[in-house]
């Protein structure tokens, strides 16, 4: 054992000699521009992210901020929760990183804060407008659903804006499809095996647990003794998970569900009285004339970093919709209104995108507009 604890120092030891007398080991703040790596930093942290409430739902956890972030005491990325007053419109904004503003300069250059500001400039119904933003990273519309059936009692709103899809077509390429079929729900991984922490009983076994995870996801020996199949993609490996074939199943199970969810908030707009929309989101791959910056997201996505599938799971996105099951499956419901901005940056020259999804400051005021554009024809008609 003695030897084996070693062998594990000096495997661990030896890349940090390395980068610090010879080069420095390439992350993602290299490929990344700058101006996102307040974000960055703070995803990239010890402090975990979110804090939750043990219904399914979270929160982001402010005890380390980022800089231009102003969460109210819910960890929601807009104003404290209120009654709702007379001559007022009420819009709330559901989804994932990108609806909650991931690369947003500060809330009012998010889509919820560049939507407020836009429908009050153009509103003519004489009432104010006000956006709730209830995104959370890494969200799907899974926990929007119960986001939605916690708070909407409180906030009574009028319009219901879903901004979703990339992280339950996609990014749920890499979770327990066989749990996503059983349960119809897209997954919270990261809680997926936590058990009753409060049964001492169960204390030992969940102990066991955690040294085990990670040790299976920090020792040096074990990545050397895996082989590449049960280890999945590297950092800084062209190897990756993407099989095509699998990946279509997946969307095709993937559509179905999201389509299950849409039906499900239509039903519950009848309860609390509003209107739903689905917006569907935009990616960097349909994106024809990248900038310099752009380049090197997709460097690190296809080479570097490979988490998705590397260079031929860029290839599937630029040569196919993620959305098209979506957007046929949505005609057939005939009550839900399913906008796709997959394609709206296609033809832009400037820099949009930080990461894969995650924009600047620019994409999310472009974004707000394409939502205003429907949203204020409802408003001026009330």
């Amino acid at each position: 054992m003695l030897i084996v604890i070693l062998i594990e120092i000096i495997l661990n030891f030896v890349p940090k000699l390395k980068s610090l007398l010879f080069f420095e080991e390439k992350s993602r703040k290299h490929f990344l521009d700058p101006e996102y790596h307040n974000y960055l930093k703070r995803f990239e942290s010890k402090t975990p992210l979110f804090k939750y409430l043990p219904i399914g739902i979270r929160f982001f956890n402010d005890d380390e901020k980022i800089v231009g972030v102003k969460n109210n005491s819910l960890g929601f990325r807009c104003p404290e929760f209120t009654n709702k007053k007379e001559n007022v419109i009420r819009v709330v904004l559901l989804g994932g990183s990108v609806a909650y503003g991931c690369g947003a300069s500060d809330n009012e250059n998010t889509i919820s804060g560049n939507l407020e500001k836009i429908l009050n400039e153009r509103n003519k119904s004489g009432s104010t407008v006000e956006c709730y933003n209830l995104s959370q990273i890494n969200n799907f519309i899974s926990q929007d659903l119960l986001i939605a059936n916690t708070f909407f009692y409180k906030l009574k709103p009028d319009f219901v804006i879903s901004f979703a899809g990339w992280n339950e077509i996609a990014a749920s390429y890499l979770q327990n499809q066989e749990k996503i079929k059983k349960f119809r729900t897209y997954l919270m991984e990261e809680v997926g095996d936590l058990g009753p922490i409060n049964l001492p009983s169960y204390r030992k076994e969940l102990f066991l647990k955690i040294v085990k995870k990670y040790v299976k996801d920090n020792s040096r020996i074990l990545s050397f003794l895996k082989k590449d199949e049960e280890q999945g993609p590297r950092l800084g490996s062209d190897k990756n998970l993407f099989e095509e074939k699998k990946f279509n199943d997946q969307i095709n199970l993937s559509s179905t569900i999201f389509l299950e969810h849409v039906n499900k908030f239509y039903l519950m707009s009848k309860g609390y009285n509003f209107e739903y929309i689905q917006f569907l989101q935009p990616h960097i791959y349909k994106k024809k004339n990248l900038t310099e910056n752009e380049k090197k997201v997709i460097k690190l996505y296809d080479h570097v970093r490979p988490a998705y599938g590397g260079m031929e799971f860029s290839d599937f996105l630029i040569n196919n919709s993620l959305y098209n099951q979506i957007q046929d499956g949505i005609k057939k419901l005939d009550n839900i209104e399913c906008y796709n901005l997959e394609n709206m940056f296609e033809d832009t020259n400037e820099n949009i995108f930080f990461t894969l999804v995650h924009t600047n400051d620019k994409g999310y005021e472009l974004m707000a507009k394409k939502i205003s554009d429907v949203l204020i024809k409802k408003i001026n008609n009330l």
